[in-house]
């Protein structure tokens, strides 16, 4: 049963924690600049999602809220504001960008500052040092968080362009490690080019699990991939393809810089789907359980994980009632997607409900699930929000918010990380800590920043919040 994996590896997850050591080690102490950096953002993962995993993940049989794979690293927060007029709320592409570059930019903005002029990123500086580079993604290696660390375009719509720019203008790819969906986003001809300079294309797991050394470049999914609690063998987890990215980005004595994506806990917040969030957020912990051992191990590796923003507003409890109802959570066996693709693939709605949660559909969410006939979006809300009134789970909107979201850090730097801090101010010291971490670049590797210097780049300055 899917259930009974998901308890085993949120136990997993917990038991990781407790023998792992104290923040600061001996080890540790002894570096003084960190060689390899892991950055790891939860997609629309504010301090809600956080609080919804650790309920969902205790143990009931103790009297005692075990801490999760977060807790022990919590050393801060940081507001998300984008640039301009202090009443916006950041969307993905603005929010990367500040961490990508270290500058405040404009929503949709893919690795352009304020002025709509290129931004170095800490990716393509982490590149010029000679260190190895590396994206791991659940959404499409096109959307807007992956591509604002190699990519330089107004318009995080503008996926064509964006995925040309994965590559350098002499045709070298710009990412050494890269997995995730979008195998669409990619055309014949660009994956053509990415095997005659000799990148390894995968597109399963197995072909993952074998990979030996990179460069490498891996898509599971036409899109997105599946949500964690949809999966089937024939999709890897988040967890499994960092692992893989480390393994693979190891061999470079120079060090590396790796960003890995929670995605899906920001689409899932977005359809307000509880049990979407849950999934994601358990295998968000899981990569992230990954590369803590992983820098446990290499005491010259910062790990630092944040969010670009919180989406949803996500409250336990509602309707006046102290409750929040995890118990009924943990027999829930799909997403609100999930079940919605099995009505649109012919099942009734209301009988899918009681097949795949333990929730008894009063009138109201017969008659609103009979209404949504077969219409994928609005069948997704329907599960969604019947499941959110039964588990007393509270959303305020379907969009971001301005909420601040949490900073965790591991490793030689990451006590200067502590306090509040602005997005952009840790983009900086992501910068700072790569330039200081490996050699100074040589001519043969400057051609990258030439281009993100001199790159093509639409006007588009739209301040429209969007995922």
């Amino acid at each position: 049963m899917k259930t009974a994996r998901l308890v085993v590896v949120l136990g997993l997850c917990t038991l990781t924690v407790g023998v792992m050591p104290a923040l600061t080690t001996a080890k540790e102490a002894a570096v003084s600049t960190p060689r390899r950096i892991i950055l790891m953002i939860g997609d629309g993962m504010g301090f809600g999602q956080v609080s919804a995993y650790r309920q969902y993940a205790d143990n009931p049989a103790t009297p005692a809220l075990e801490s999760t794979v977060f807790d022990d690293l919590l050393i801060g927060t940081i507001a998300t504001r984008p640039s301009g007029d202090s009443d916006l709320i950041t969307d993905s592409a603005a929010g990367a960008t500040a961490y990508a570059c270290g500058v405040k930019s404009f929503n949709g903005a893919i690795g352009v500052d304020a002025d709509n002029k290129p931004c170095e990123t800490v990716l393509e500086r982490a590149g010029q040092r000679g260190k190895s580079t590396g994206v791991v993604v659940t959404s499409q290696l096109t959307h807007a968080t992956p591509a604002a660390f190699y990519a330089h375009v107004s318009s995080r719509k503008n996926i064509a362009e964006i995925a040309e720019q994965f590559f350098t203008g002499t045709g070298a790819r710009k990412v050494d490690v890269a997995f995730g969906g979008g195998a669409d986003d990619f055309s014949a001809s660009q994956r053509q080019q990415l095997q005659q300079s000799g990148v390894q294309l995968v597109t399963t797991p197995a072909q993952l699990a074998a990979l030996k050394q990179p460069p490498t470049f891996g898509t599971f999914a036409a899109a997105g991939l599946p949500m964690a609690i949809d999966r089937d063998a024939n999709t890897p987890s988040l967890a499994s393809m960092t692992d893989k990215a480390l393994a693979l980005l190891d061999a470079n004595p120079r060090g590396f810089f790796l960003m890995v994506e929670g995605s899906q806990i920001d689409w899932a917040s977005h359809g307000n789907d509880i049990v979407g969030v849950l999934s994601e957020m358990q295998d968000f912990a899981t990569a992230i359980a990954s590369a803590r051992r992983y820098a446990d191990q290499h005491p010259d590796t910062l790990l630092v994980i944040t969010a670009d923003h919180e989406t949803g507003g996500l409250s336990l409890g509602r309707d006046k009632q102290w409750q929040w109802r995890a118990t009924l959570l943990h027999q829930i066996r799909a997403s609100a997607a999930g079940m919605a693709a099995r009505v649109l693939a012919g099942e009734d709605a209301v009988a899918t409900l009681q097949a795949l949660s333990p929730i008894i559909a009063d009138d109201a969410d017969r008659a609103r699930l009979n209404a949504s006939e077969r219409d994928a979006d609005r069948l997704e809300e329907a599960f969604a929000d019947i499941i959110a009134k039964h588990s007393l789970t509270g959303w305020t909107t379907r969009g971001h918010t301005g909420a601040d979201v949490p900073l965790y850090a591991f490793g030689p730097g990451s006590a200067s990380l502590r306090g509040h801090h602005d997005n952009h101010w840790l983009g900086q010291r992501l910068m700072e800590f790569v330039q200081a971490g490996g050699p100074a670049p040589s001519a043969a590797n400057r051609s990258m920043t030439d281009r993100s210097k001199t790159g093509r780049s639409q006007t588009d300055h739209s301040t429209t919040a969007k995922p």
